[in-house]
């Protein structure tokens, strides 16, 4: 079945792109289909459940880009991209990994997409659907200019010692215009615009070659780019005297397109590379605050151990949790709550160095990964990212419509790792018993799991401890 952008007929693109998306969930393929039509896509999608209802299409229909999930009931993406070597081909998925990832691009594949539950990725897939037709496209033109070059035949045309005619090429004569049985006797002379306008070198010799200028039958001027070679006999004598003429303003013209289409082709590979530069942003990075996320944080917190180690050097953590987050939510909307964690994402951002990682850990909770820094110097900067936090306010809109500003506090548990002093889960765990420490002592507060007797920082709130968040 195919499905265009708009059922009732009326949507016509003059260059309508043929998709085949290959996806086994219903909800996806609606998802796109949607997405097709919002944003008025010219794009003729045909739908495959399967891969072997796939394979049937590119049996009988042909295409333009071909659409896969990786993980299909009959087998994988890689088992439809196969059966159409020459359709750019992308993968959109959520049961991937990065090795995944890895082994499609190698296999072909012009772009690897991770689906979004907030469909994200159907924003980015049309750049980089765009971005895989041009490319292709403009590698195919490269290869039929490149096809077209080799078949080109020069004009060749040889004459005896004194330059009197003795055969020419069928290229000669639809360059120069001269039938082959006219020319027999007759001087290369001619082919000069004015006489001896094209002396060759004294020292030119048997072989020679340069740019002159030759006129056609029809009084054309004509810049030719000119070989001379003698052609011997069988005793090493120089009996006659070859000539290869390429017509070089057809040359530049030639070189011309080639030129703009290797700038294409450029233009191409740089869309290209900004789509997997976004790609590999989105598999690092926290959707809604922009911060690493909890994979990413977990690698970078390997790294930290395993460079700590060689270093002797110690490195603190810091985990952050908004205070009485629930009631944001429960008041003014999820949407708000979403606007209150952006803002508090960049106000850490804007308090940490360059060498520092923030990370939204998960849900209302933050990360923060200080190299080279001891426990009593993370507790400052912990801080200052809650009194920075408590200051800063976030513009929401209320339920009845009307806009306000809205303040949260943090509460804050940090630990410090020094050599050998256990394994990056085990610092989570004593950073996270500090932050419940800093819930249970009155929350907006940072409380350090290294400090005597769980020494803490902050302001006391009149909030209840162990109530809500």
């Amino acid at each position: 079945m195919t499905i265009r952008p708009d059922d009732n007929g009326s949507f016509a693109a003059p260059a309508t792109l043929r998709v085949l998306l290959v996806e086994d969930d219903r909800i996806d393929q609606m998802s796109f289909l949607r997405a097709v039509r919002r944003n008025l896509l010219p794009y003729d999608v045909t739908l495959a459940n399967s891969v072997g209802e796939a394979r049937q299409f590119l049996g009988g229909h042909s295409f333009d880009v071909l659409i896969t999930d990786y993980s299909l009931g009959d087998g994988t993406g890689f088992d439809v991209a196969i059966k159409a070597p020459h359709v750019p081909w992308i993968i959109v998925t959520g049961a991937g990994d990065e090795d995944v990832a890895v082994k499609a691009l190698r296999a072909g594949a012009h772009d690897y997409i991770v689906k979004s539950i907030a469909g994200a990725h159907l924003e980015l897939l049309p750049f980089s659907i765009d971005a895989a037709v041009k490319l292709t496209r403009a590698r195919e033109g490269v290869r039929m200019l490149s096809l077209a070059m080799k078949s080109v035949l020069d004009s060749v045309y040889i004459t005896d010692l004194a330059g009197h005619f003795l055969f020419v090429n069928a290229a000669f004569e639809r360059l120069y215009g001269y039938a082959p049985d006219s020319l027999p006797g007759k001087g290369v002379a001619m082919l000069e615009p004015e006489s001896g306008a094209n002396p060759l070198p004294a020292d030119a010799g048997e072989g020679w070659v340069g740019e002159v200028v030759h006129r056609t039958q029809y009084g054309a001027r004509m810049p030719v780019w000119l070989s001379r070679s003698a052609l011997k006999d069988e005793s090493g004598r120089a009996s006659a005297l070859v000539y290869v003429a390429r017509d070089m303003t057809e040359r530049q013209r030639l070189e011309e397109t080639l030129r703009s289409a290797n700038e294409r082709l450029a233009q191409a590979n740089e869309q290209l590379e900004s789509s997997r530069r976004i790609l590999e942003q989105l598999a690092i990075r926290d959707e809604l605050t922009n911060l690493y996320n909890r994979r990413e944080l977990d690698r970078l917190l390997d790294h930290e151990v395993a460079r700590s180690a060689r270093s002797q050097q110690p490195f603190t953590l810091l985990i952050l949790d908004v205070d009485h987050f629930k009631r944001v939510n429960d008041a003014y909307g999820h949407l708000a709550g979403d606007a209150v964690l952006r803002r508090i994402g960049e106000v850490i951002s804007e308090t940490l160095r360059q060498v520092d990682r923030a990370a939204r850990f998960g849900g209302e909770e933050f990360a923060v990964l200080l190299p080279d820094t001891p426990p009593a110097h993370g507790l400052s900067v912990a801080e200052r990212i809650r009194e920075r936090v408590a200051a800063a306010q976030t513009a929401i809109r209320k339920p009845d419509g009307a806009t306000t500003s809205l303040s949260v506090t943090l509460s804050i548990g940090l630990a410090g790792w020094l050599p050998d002093s256990g394994r990056a889960r085990d610092l989570i765990e004593r950073a996270d018993r500090a932050l419940y420490r800093a819930k249970a002592q009155g929350r907006n507060r940072a409380v350090s799991a290294d400090a005597p007797d769980g020494e803490m920082l902050g302001v006391a709130t009149a909030a209840t401890p162990g109530r809500d968040n």
